[in-house]
């Protein structure tokens, strides 16, 4: 996981492909327009969720983990607490793997957490099992789906 701001994500571009995009989403986008949900950007390759939940006292989650895809999770306004653990030490896989929506759930709760704040972009690759949202404040945020 690669924890960075929006004013420095663009050293990250030669990561992968879509990160330009996702720049380029971002500085032609009025946010504040923006409605809870899925965005297509470039299809199955590069697609947005926007989220604004409710708010939320700190309370443990799964861990998800993903293959196909990076997330970029973006904090627009508020904040959140973001769980983290490298995949590697992760046990108590629940469930099978979702190939359909890219996704296994953890039951390891023994993971280190972070505050994102306003303009806080977490990077999170497929060897990085995360739990976003473990507790939210006037949270506004995007994430980006970046196909590997």
């Amino acid at each position: 996981m690669i924890l960075t701001t929006l004013n420095s994500i663009r050293k990250y571009q030669g990561m992968n492909t879509y990160i330009s995009d996702v720049l380029e989403f971002i500085h032609k986008t009025d946010v504040n327009k923006l409605v809870n949900g899925k965005l297509e950007i470039k299809e199955d390759d590069l697609f947005a969720i926007v989220m604004r939940p409710d708010n939320k006292k700190y309370k443990v989650e799964p861990l998800e983990a993903h293959k196909k895809y990076i997330d970029i999770h973006w904090v627009i306004k508020g904040s959140e607490q973001f769980g983290w653990k490298d995949i590697s030490q992760v046990t108590d896989q629940r469930g099978e793997f979702n190939e359909k929506d890219d996704y296994v759930l953890h039951d390891d709760t023994s993971y280190n957490s972070i505050q994102l704040k306003e303009n806080d972009m977490a990077i999170v690759f497929p060897d990085d099992a995360h739990a976003p949202s473990l507790e939210t404040i006037d949270l506004f945020k995007v994430v980006f789906k970046l196909k590997v």
